[in-house]
């Protein structure tokens, strides 16, 4: 049975590198979202060989610039 973890591995700078099923678990998306975003290059993303590695830090401050903010 798959574990249901998400797989970690770290860059130089100790940063965990995630895939992309702890991306969508994160941010409550589907993988089609997901596709729509690294596509219309929303979040950053490394592909090594054929695998998906998404920096948490630099994925939350990508989606910083969509929230919206309350009026003052």
């Amino acid at each position: 049975m798959p574990s249901s973890k998400p797989i970690a591995i770290y860059d130089g700078r100790r940063r965990p590198l995630v895939r992309r099923r702890a991306i969508e678990h994160r941010y409550g998306i589907s993988p089609r979202t997901l596709d729509n975003w690294m596509r219309t290059r929303k979040i950053p993303f490394f592909k090594i060989g054929g695998t998906l590695f998404f920096s948490i830090e630099k994925c939350d401050a990508a989606l910083e610039r969509f929230q919206i903010k309350p009026a003052s």
